[in-house]
């Protein structure tokens, strides 16, 4: 395994989508405020569409100015991000606009290089073996793939051997972007950060867990009830190391770090990614077994016969109450 070093060039396919303009480009705009992007990083963008490196940035700073606080952003902050812009139009079924795109991609490059497929999943394959027929897919070029990948273990295997002719495992990225949030990162410090904790929390002693983050309040003035204090993750990227911090049994995350801001999960992600440290993305063998787990319960739900059970949009929705559960209010 070749050691991964720090990206010269982020490559994002699909540039222009939902998910682009709401989390990844804020993301990155993020980091270059703190000055945690690479000073020579290229962020290229390429989009099916015709889209000049004048208007990807044009839909840059108009995306950066919805998500980000304008207590958060300056002009100089915004003026760094477009420089580090390119763009190039190219479509996986276009070998001439793919080997375009290959060839803008060496020429940007001067170190490594992850690119995110923002794409349908179906064009994960196609969109990795154009890269590599076009000698853009080499030692020290990353390729991040989005979830779902597949919708059954059959197809999740198809996707993930067509991307394995082209990248080794250790150069797959695929992205769970719930493990790049705060509170996911937090339930390992909650765990074994506290002797309360770490000798119950098995499956010995739980017998359910519900995880909600639609809660709006926690428990306000009654916090003086709990006056237990617990260590919690301290919010951030933790780029010196992981820091805690003590917080009484209240455990709304957002009323105790008030006063941090709250991270965008692809803050995380990129800035990994970016660093080559493949720790919170998904490995092969995780997600066929995940899809090995749900296969079941899908093979199950249809031999007897069934059926999702629809419910309120905002409401709790259906839980299963045979063993006398109900959703904690």
């Amino acid at each position: 395994m070749i050691p991964a070093a720090p990206a010269s060039l982020l490559t994002i396919f699909g540039d222009t989508g939902d998910l682009a303009q709401r989390m990844l480009l804020p993301s990155l705009f993020s980091l270059q405020a703190e000055g945690l992007l690479p000073p020579g990083l290229r962020i290229l963008g390429t989009e099916r569409s015709e889209l000049d490196r004048e208007a990807f940035a044009g839909q840059v700073a108009n995306a950066i100015n919805e998500a980000i606080p304008a207590p958060e952003r300056s002009d100089a902050t915004v003026a760094g991000m477009l420089e580090r812009l390119d763009s190039c139009t190219a479509s996986v079924d276009d070998d001439a606009s793919m080997a375009t795109l290959a060839e803008r991609v060496n020429t940007l490059r001067n170190g490594d290089v992850p690119c995110h497929l923002r794409t349908a999943p179906r064009l994960y394959v196609p969109t990795c073996h154009a890269l590599g027929a076009h000698g853009a897919a080499g030692a020290g070029t990353r390729v991040m793939l989005e979830k779902p990948i597949g919708k059954v273990l059959a197809s999740a295997e198809a996707i993930n051997d067509g991307v394995a002719e082209v990248f080794d495992e250790d150069r797959v990225y695929r992205v769970d972007h719930d493990l790049g949030k705060e509170g996911m990162q937090n339930l390992m410090a909650l765990r074994f950060g506290n002797a309360l904790f770490e000798p119950q929390w098995n499956a010995r002693h739980i017998e359910q867990m519900q995880i909600t983050v639609a809660e709006t309040v926690g428990v306000e003035g009654r916090g003086d009830h709990y006056d237990l204090p617990l260590m919690s993750k301290t919010p951030g990227l933790d780029r010196s190391g992981l820091r805690l911090s003590q917080v009484v049994l209240d455990l709304d995350f957002h009323a105790e770090f008030s006063a941090s801001r709250k991270r965008l999960a692809y803050e995380r992600l990129y800035l990994d990614a970016i660093e080559g440290n493949g720790t919170l993305f998904v490995r092969r063998d995780e997600t066929d077994a995940a899809w090995q787990w749900v296969d079941a319960i899908l093979d199950g739900w249809h031999a007897s016969g069934t059926l999702p059970k629809p419910y309120p949009a905002g409401t709790w929705g259906p839980m299963i109450e045979r063993h006398g559960h109900s959703w904690r209010e």
